[in-house]
């Protein structure tokens, strides 16, 4: 009883450490990076199965069952006049955003970040 204890103690120092170094860089981005506003130009749902990928789909998922997404936004460099792309990463659940809405994205030398994707 107490190793397993002492183990998930451990597994939960480990997540709250990992969940700061993310919040860590996020804040890093924020406070350093540029802010832009970003248009979103696709949205990718997942479908979240017992195999060992994800499910692509291309159409609006229904409610039911555990979903990912990922959303990808495009700004406009006024300085080198290129379009470049931000994505959100992989995320849990369904977006609250779609295809044509603008999000707030921080640009920095350090990364990228996608704010409320």
């Amino acid at each position: 009883m107490p190793d397993t204890l002492l183990l998930l103690i451990m597994v939960g120092i480990l997540g709250v450490c990992l969940l700061l170094a993310n919040y860590g860089k996020h804040y890093r981005i924020r406070r350093t990076g540029r802010r832009v506003l970003a248009r979103v130009v696709q949205v990718n749902y997942y479908q979240v199965t017992n195999q060992a990928q994800d499910i692509p789909l291309y159409n609006v998922p229904a409610a039911v069952g555990r979903w990912r997404y990922e959303v990808i936004a495009e700004w406009n460099d006024q300085a080198s006049g290129n379009a470049l792309r931000i994505s959100s990463g992989l995320k849990n659940g369904l977006p609250r955003c779609q295809s044509g809405d603008y999000l707030c994205a921080y640009i920095s030398p350090k990364g990228s970040y996608l704010e409320s994707a």
